[in-house]
C-alpha cells in the first residue's frame, strides 16, 4: 500500500514538472522577437527586364598610365545602337538597324524611320522576331540565370523568412534575373572598339575584369533608372592589362622612362537608353557635295543599295552632323514645323571630372562665345532679333542660354558618359596624347549629334616635359 501511493506522489510529480517546463518554453516562445527576412542573395544581379528597347553604346579610354604608348585619355570607338538579346550563355547587343539601307532582307527598308527598323513579314527570329537584329556588336558572358524568391516547404507550400536565389524551379528563359561578366565583349569589331584595341592590329589583352557596383569607387559599375524603376543608363568600367609593347620597351631600355611589363589601361562603356519619339522628332539635313563645297559639315553618309542597280552614287545617303536645338520639330502628321513654331532646346556642354578652376573662366568664355553665335543663326532662321530668341528662351526652358555650360562640381557626369557633351581637360602625363581631340559623334540613321566631346587637353610630353594646350571642338 505505502508504495502505491509513493508512486502515485512520483507521478503527481512528474506531471506536474512537465506542465510547468511546458509553460515556461511557451512563455520564452512567446516573448521571442522575429528575426525578419534572411537575406542571401548575392551582389550583382541584374533584372532581365532592363534590357528592352533601343540602347546607344560607346566605349571610352578613361585612365592609362603615363608610360603607355598603347593608347591616349578621351579615345573611344564608334557609337552604336543595339537592340539585346538575351541568351543562355550570352547578353547580346544585336545592331537595330540595316547598315546599308535595301540590302537585307530581313530588314523592311520601305518602312523604316529612324529607330524603328521594321522586319520583313515572317523573316524574324529569336525569341521576339518582330525585333530586327543586324549584326552582333557587343556580347557579354552571362554566369548565372536565377530567381530571387522566398525559401518554402516542398511538403506543404508554407513560405519562410529567407530570401535566396532560385536556379531549379524554373527553365533559365523565365527566371527574372541574371549575372553578367561586363568585363570582356566577345564580339570583335573594328568599330565599336577604340582603335588601339582592334582584333588583329591593336593591343592584345592577357586580363580583363571590370568593377562590381560593391567594390564601390569612381569607377564601380552604374545603373541608373526612369520614374518605373526600368534602367535607362548603364556604364561599367574595364580594367585591361595589354601585353608589353615594342615601343614601350624601346622607350625603357633606352631612355629609361618606359615600361617593359603589362599596362592597365580603364576602358569605360556607356550604355543610353534610346528615346524613340525624341529621335523621330529631329528632322535630317540632308547635304549634298554641292552644300558641302559652299560651308563644309563633318557628314555621316551611308550607301544603299538597289537590287536593280546595286550601290550607286545617287543612292547614297549625306546628312550634316550637327547639334539639335529644337524640342519639337514635326506636327500631329509627323511633318516638319517651321522654325519659328518649333520648342527651343538648348545645347548643353559639361566640364569633364577635375576641371582645373583656373581654366573655369576660359571654359565660360568660351560658352559665351558659341552662345552668341548659335543665337545670331537661330534667331535669324526663326525671323527674329537675338533680344526676341532670349524671351523665346525663357519661355521654354528656363534660362536664356542656348549653348549653356554645366561645371559639374559635384562630379555627376562621369569622363567617357554618352549622355554628355564634355569639355575635357586632360592633365595626366601621356605618351602619346594628342594635343587636341574632338571626334564628331553623330548617329548614322539620322546625322544628329549625340552629345560629341568637345575636348581641350594640355598634354605635358614626358620627353621635353613642356606643358602645351590647345582647344578643338567638334
Amino acid at each position: 500500500m505505502i508504495r502505491s501511493v509513493s508512486h502515485s506522489l512520483n507521478s503527481s510529480v512528474l506531471g506536474l514538472r512537465a506542465a510547468a517546463l511546458l509553460a515556461v518554453l511557451a512563455f520564452g516562445a512567446g516573448c521571442a522577437q522575429s528575426v525578419g527576412d534572411i537575406d542571401r542573395t548575392q551582389p550583382d544581379l541584374v533584372a532581365k527586364d532592363n534590357f528592352q528597347g533601343q540602347w546607344f553604346i560607346r566605349e571610352t579610354v578613361v585612365d592609362v598610365p603615363p608610360t603607355s604608348p598603347a593608347s591616349f585619355i578621351g579615345e573611344n570607338g564608334e557609337m552604336d545602337t543595339v537592340v539585346w538579346d538575351i541568351q543562355q550563355d550570352y547578353l547580346v547587343g544585336y545592331r537595330a538597324y540595316e547598315l546599308v539601307p535595301g540590302l537585307d532582307g530581313n530588314g523592311e527598308s520601305a518602312l523604316a524611320a529612324p529607330n524603328s527598323q521594321p522586319v520583313t513579314a515572317g523573316l524574324g527570329d529569336g525569341r521576339d522576331p518582330k525585333v530586327y537584329k543586324g549584326n552582333p556588336v557587343v556580347a557579354y558572358r552571362i554566369q548565372q540565370h536565377v530567381d530571387i524568391q522566398r525559401g518554402y516547404n516542398p511538403r506543404t507550400g508554407e513560405q519562410n523568412n529567407v530570401i535566396s536565389e532560385n536556379t531549379t524551379d524554373r527553365p533559365w528563359y523565365d527566371r527574372s534575373y541574371m549575372r553578367i561578366d561586363w568585363s570582356q565583349n566577345e564580339v570583335d569589331s573594328f568599330t565599336t572598339a577604340p582603335r588601339s584595341f582592334w582584333p588583329i592590329f591593336g593591343q592584345p589583352s592577357t586580363i580583363n575584369s571590370y568593377v562590381p557596383k560593391n567594390e564601390g569607387g569612381a569607377d564601380a559599375f552604374r545603373m541608373e533608372t526612369d520614374e518605373n524603376g526600368k534602367a535607362n543608363y548603364i556604364d561599367f568600367t574595364v580594367l585591361k592589362t595589354v601585353e608589353p609593347s615594342l615601343t614601350g620597351c624601346s622607350a625603357m631600355f633606352n631612355s629609361g622612362i618606359g615600361d617593359c611589363t603589362g599596362e592597365q589601361i580603364k576602358i569605360r562603356t556607356s550604355l543610353s537608353k534610346v528615346d524613340t519619339e525624341r529621335e523621330q522628332e529631329y528632322v535630317p539635313l540632308v547635304y549634298d557635295d554641292k552644300r558641302q563645297g559652299e560651308f563644309g559639315y563633318f557628314r555621316v553618309e551611308r550607301p544603299t543599295y538597289d537590287r536593280k542597280l546595286g550601290n550607286t552614287f545617287t543612292g547614297l545617303i549625306q546628312l550634316a552632323g550637327r547639334h539639335d536645338v529644337w524640342e519639337h520639330s514635326r506636327d500631329a502628321s509627323g511633318e516638319p514645323i517651321a522654325y519659328s513654331a518649333r520648342t527651343l532646346r538648348p545645347i548643353e556642354y559639361t566640364l569633364s571630372e577635375h576641371f582645373p578652376d583656373n581654366m573655369v573662366d576660359a571654359a565660360k568664355q568660351l560658352q559665351a562665345d558659341y552662345d552668341a553665335a548659335f543665337k545670331t543663326v537661330v534667331a535669324a532662321s526663326r525671323n527674329e532679333d537675338v533680344a526676341g530668341l532670349e524671351k523665346d528662351l525663357q519661355n521654354d526652358t528656363g534660362n536664356t542660354c542656348l549653348f549653356c555650360l554645366d561645371l559639374n562640381q559635384d562630379g555627376h557626369a562621369r569622363n567617357g558618359d554618352l549622355r554628355y557633351n564634355f569639355i575635357y581637360w586632360i592633365d595626366d602625363n601621356q605618351a602619346v596624347g594628342p594635343l587636341g581631340f574632338g571626334p564628331p559623334r553623330s548617329t548614322r540613321r539620322r546625322g544628329a549629334s549625340c552629345r560629341p566631346p568637345l575636348t581641350s587637353t594640355a598634354r605635358r610630353s614626358i620627353a621635353t616635359r613642356s606643358s602645351r594646350r590647345k582647344s578643338s571642338n567638334s
